[in-house]
């Protein structure tokens, strides 16, 4: 399909696109927050690392309401690159897709409804103790994937929690996958070496060593994990008996497919990640290195390219700034999906250009 790469195993991919030409899905973004985004210079998601808090509900209001309420603006990086959030804001838009917002664990509550699955803000994930009450967070996950899955033809899903490349390299680790060096970031430097030992020092503390968690998803998430994980990987599991589910987003979706693959590995049969190019050039991280370790599930990626954008801050993504996020390879893959052709992504450029200046023009 024009506009969607065959990332990886391009056979089950075709056929997986196929499941999903003409369909109506629905999008559902995890949203959660964690104190490992406030170490300094783990993540670009918030302008300085106190207002990561802020992100994930910004982002989330960004694409129900068209704006933010629980802050000025939109949620931008350091450099004032906006997030990613415009781009699946726009893709939903031109679509007319759905969208649900589900709560993993908060400190700030969104200016929008959504579905709370009583999680709890994550911890320092160097403290070993991350995530609490993991277990009744998945089983509630399950139940709303189960549920939603009869509503729609197919599942898009989504998230947002700042420093969750670090988090998801915890869960991977302490579960046997070799993500070190691999995952990436929202900055085009990648901070790999403070990730690792933010990690290792985590691991240290609940004393757990690498693949010692293998066989047990529940505790990796509560040492060194973070809330989106848990609801993540349960709405997955929910789901994928049902209907096929896009697991949209970087390489956090390696921690994400781990978790699943331990709690029903059936549920790999009916899941691909849609991400978006700029994942997949990426020369710092490495998705499929991950994912192959994993399970043999197809990565599709939105053709995205901002290059002659006439905004610099979307041209900034060319540059290895953001790449993903918000589920905007995921959404932007639906969106060209259900349109059979009509949404391409010069369509989707011309939208989020839209978008992205009738927001700095309310600034």
């Amino acid at each position: 399909m024009n506009g969607i790469i065959l990332a990886h195993n391009e056979a089950k991919g075709t056929a997986f696109l196929r499941q999903l030409s003409g369909k109506n899905p629905l999008f559902a973004c995890v949203i959660g927050v964690t104190e490992t985004a406030k170490i300094l210079g783990i993540s670009a998601a918030g302008k300085y690392p106190e207002l990561t808090d802020f992100t994930p509900p910004a982002d989330v209001e960004l694409l129900l309401l068209g704006k933010c309420r629980c802050i000025t603006g939109v949620p931008v990086t350091p450099e004032g690159i906006p997030t990613p959030a415009l781009i699946t804001m726009s893709a939903l838009g031109l679509a007319n897709i759905p969208a649900l917002v589900v709560s993993g664990g908060l400190k700030i509550t969104p200016h929008v409804p959504f579905l709370d699955l009583g999680g709890k803000p994550g911890r320092d994930v160097r403290t070993g103790k991350a995530v609490d009450n993991v277990e009744d967070v998945i089983w509630r996950a399950k139940m709303a994937g189960e549920n939603l899955s009869r509503t729609t033809d197919y599942l898009v899903v989504g998230e947002s929690i700042p420093g969750g490349t670090t988090t998801a390299l915890g869960v991977m680790l302490a579960m046997g996958i070799d993500a070190r060096g691999k995952v990436s970031s929202s900055m085009p430097g990648n901070p790999h070496e403070l990730k690792i030992r933010t990690v290792e020092e985590g691991l240290k503390a609940s004393g757990v060593g690498f693949s010692i968690l293998a066989n047990d998803p529940l505790k990796a998430i509560s040492c060194v994990g973070d809330p989106m994980i848990a609801a993540f990987a349960g709405l997955v599991v929910g789901a994928a008996d049902k209907v096929p589910v896009v697991m949209a987003g970087g390489t956090q979706m390696g921690a994400i497919l781990t978790v699943v693959k331990a709690l029903n590995q059936n549920a790999l049969d009916n899941v691909a990640i849609g991400t978006t190019r700029w994942i997949i050039i990426d020369k710092t991280a490495d998705l499929k290195g991950i994912i192959t370790q994993i399970a043999d599930v197809p990565i599709l990626a939105a053709d995205l390219n901002f290059g002659q954008s006439r905004f610099e801050g979307l041209r900034a993504y060319e540059a290895g700034v953001v790449k993903e996020g918000v589920g905007a390879g995921g959404a932007a893959i639906a969106a060209m999906a259900k349109s059979e052709g009509s949404i391409t992504k010069d369509t989707l450029l011309r939208e989020i250009e839209r978008n992205y200046g009738r927001l700095v023009a309310s600034k």
